[in-house]
């Protein structure tokens, strides 16, 4: 997005460099964004981005008429067109109605792809990640997509960067589909131009180089996040709710940024989402630390964080209904533990069978006589009509100790 560059640096203002890279990096932006979108630089980020959309479109159009033959090739410049997976989304949500939402929400998320155009200035100049343009698809772009995302970067390039030809302008391996359909535009440009797509063996070896880069990146990330996790733990067993809190989000921080080292679905993404779901459980924890700055709303927050991260982390469960108790709702208190115990992998979990039996006895254990046991599940499973439902599904250990409970008592099963 072309941004006003003092709008960056101000939010760079805001952020730590990355112990890695020694950089404030786009996803430490992206988070510090998500976290305080009512913070005056964000706020204006946002104002700048509206425009800077409607900008991009008309660039894109002006640069399909623009003569590209007033343009100069600049000497010792390379540029890499490469295609990117982006993962799996939906259509843009932002300023539709509920309606609209709602439906987009049932609608299957569809496979997207970005192109960048990432630049080389010169001999010893450092790249980085460094792009003059990025544009984001649905599906894979066609021949026709990627000539126009070349003149794009030539002719209308983001703010800091002006309209040029590069040396040699290079193409990753999964983009020599084009070669062929791409031939005329390409020798279309005058000498020193030159063009190249990257052959399948130095796109193997890069891969696996790249490979090595993101798993020796994701143990380094991986080391630093349990760092802050033990940091929070300590504060939390000092009852320190601030630092705790604080060393928790800088863990869970960490934890997203190996998420770009980790392919979906595979083991270690499911390692970072495991610690993620403990960090967030833990800082729910510890908003509920008695005190001053008690928070039992934000502790709502982030064991759902929690439960978003890993689905199966029964503790989470636990720390959301204790969170709900805290703001005096008990339904949803006991909604959190039934949620849970509706899972497979989770119907048999002690803890969450106590602490529901905790819940729906006032801390008093299932009843140990014949007619106050009775009417006890009676009043769970039949007549309290919102118990009834809540129950629906839940079988497991809680089941089996109502059963157990009914043999001991010589009541027919």
């Amino acid at each position: 997005m072309p941004l006003d560059v003092d709008t960056m640096r101000a939010l760079g203002r805001h952020l730590s460099p990355d112990p890695l890279t020694g950089e404030i990096e786009m996803s430490d932006i992206i988070q510090f964004i998500t976290m305080n979108p009512d913070h005056p630089d964000v706020k204006k980020f946002f104002a700048e981005t509206a425009g800077s959309d409607e900008k991009r479109k008309q660039d894109r159009i002006d640069a399909q008429t623009f003569d590209l033959s007033t343009l100069s090739v600049q000497p010792g410049t390379a540029w890499l067109i490469s295609l990117e997976y982006s993962g799996l989304s939906t259509e843009k949500t932002i300023g539709v109605d509920k309606e609209e939402l709602e439906r987009l929400s049932r609608e299957q998320p569809q496979h997207t792809f970005q192109l960048f155009c990432y630049i080389k200035e010169g001999p010893g100049t450092d790249g980085g990640d460094n792009f003059r343009t990025m544009e984001e698809f649905v599906g894979m772009p066609n021949s026709r997509q990627v000539e126009s995302f070349i003149r794009v970067s030539m002719a209308k390039p983001i703010t800091y960067f002006k309209p040029s030809i590069p040396n040699t302008l290079c193409f990753s391996f999964n983009l020599t589909q084009h070669q062929d359909a791409l031939l005329p535009f390409l020798n279309s440009f005058p000498f020193p131009f030159n063009f190249i797509f990257e052959p399948a063996e130095l796109s193997q070896r890069i891969k696996e180089k790249t490979f090595v880069h993101h798993e020796i990146r994701f143990k380094r990330y991986m080391k630093i996040a349990q760092e802050l996790k033990d940091a929070g733990n300590t504060a939390y067993a000092q009852k320190n709710r601030e630092e705790a809190i604080k060393a928790y989000a800088k863990a869970v921080a960490h934890l997203e940024k190996t998420m770009f080292a980790a392919a979906e679905g595979d083991e270690r993404e499911t390692e970072v989402k495991a610690m993620m779901a403990v960090c967030f459980a833990n800082s729910s924890a510890a908003r509920m630390i008695p005190g001053e700055g008690f928070d039992a709303a934000e502790a709502v927050k982030d064991a759902e964080a929690a439960i978003e991260s890993d689905a199966n982390y029964a503790k989470a469960y636990i720390r959301l209904s204790r969170a709900h108790e805290a703001l005096g709702d008990a339904g949803q208190a006991q909604e959190a533990i039934t949620r849970a115990l509706r899972r497979p992998q989770l119907e048999n979990h002690h803890g969450l069978v106590d602490h529901l039996i905790s819940l729906q006895t006032e801390g008093k254990g299932i009843p140990q006589d014949r007619d106050s046991f009775q009417a006890w599940l009676q009043n769970l499973l039949v007549d309290d009509q919102v118990s009834r439902k809540r129950m629906q599904g839940i079988g497991g250990e809680w089941r089996m100790r109502c059963e157990k409970q009914k043999q001991q008592l010589h009541i027919d099963i």
